[in-house]
């Protein structure tokens, strides 16, 4: 933290104006859902062990479900032990044999993780799903996730369960069919250790709502709930270039201590998307890896 004070100073120190985003929060999480069980509980899916893990680490892994099935005290017990090896090879080799393999000649829909869910439709290789028959399944599916209730307390898992194309607009090739907006404090994943629904957790992770701030003259000191698709709008905006049309989001006119007379211009096309030079191209690569995106 002291190290982002020295970064914002000196920014504030440098730059006429400063926005500052995060892409996502952060957030305990007290439950651990598993969409895939789910799909799996209304034969929407199908799975079998994964044929690259060793026959004793499966063996494993199966005493382990069969313990954490005794109390939610022994799957407490099983999570703490677990992170505390989570960097190891012992524990990359237990997580990667408890992702089952997906059986997909036999499955129709799967959780592919943080809430994206796809219908096997003709794209994929061994399709499921025509599209005489896409809306009324994945209409299925929707109404199995949105009905989600915790086993044990019957909390709601999900706050919303929507069709791809409500939250990607605009975008072309494949999208997923389904995307899962969890509950605060419910954390997404593909594989259970029990065979349950949704258990008990204590992490953090991430969260739908981050954080916005603009300094500078160009800001004024309203705040609003602001979209992560306003962001590159208003950027152009306050460093006086043309918005183009067809871009997600707007505006955020309401902060802005002059906010008219907004340029709109065309769409960007592919080919008119400048190339860097090699150099360029190398010192983006050093600065993704420092930021630990890149190996």
């Amino acid at each position: 933290m002291k190290y982002l004070d020295e970064v914002l100073e000196w920014f504030l120190e440098n730059a006429d104006n400063l926005m500052i985003m995060s892409d996502h929060g952060f957030e305990r999480k007290h439950t651990a859902a598993y969409p895939n069980k789910l799909l799996e509980s209304e034969n929407l899916l199908s799975t079998r062990p994964p044929e690259d893990s060793s026959t004793g680490t499966r063996l494993a892994v199966r005493l382990i479900k069969q313990f954490t099935k005794r109390s939610d005290l022994a799957h407490e017990l099983v999570r703490k032990t677990y992170n505390r090896f989570i960097h190891t090879e012992i524990a990359e080799n237990l997580y990667q044999a408890k992702e089952e393999d997906i059986n997909f000649a036999e499955t129709v829909a799967w959780h592919d993780g943080w809430g994206v869910v796809y219908l096997n439709r003709e794209y994929f290789t061994q399709s499921t799903v025509t599209n005489d028959d896409y809306e009324e399944i994945r209409q299925k599916v929707i109404n199995t996730l949105s009905a989600s209730t915790h086993p044990d307390t019957g909390d709601q898992l999900f706050r919303h369960v929507l069709p791809g194309e409500d939250v990607y607009n605009g975008t072309e090739g494949v999208v997923p069919d389904v995307v899962i907006d969890p509950e605060p404090g419910v954390m997404l994943y593909q594989s259970p250790m029990q065979d349950k629904i949704a258990s008990k957790t204590d992490i953090y992770n991430h969260r739908r709502d981050g954080i916005y701030a603009g300094m500078g003259e160009a800001f004024n000191n309203a705040s609003l709930d602001a979209d992560i698709q306003d962001i590159a709008p208003t950027v152009l905006h306050i460093l006086n270039r043309p918005v183009p049309k067809d871009m997600d989001g707007g505006v955020l006119t309401d902060i802005l201590t002059e906010s008219t007379g907004i340029e709109y211009g065309d769409p960007i096309e592919p080919g008119e998307i400048s190339t860097r030079s090699n150099e360029d191209q190398e010192e983006i690569r050093e600065q993704l890896a420092d930021l630990g995106y890149l190996e």
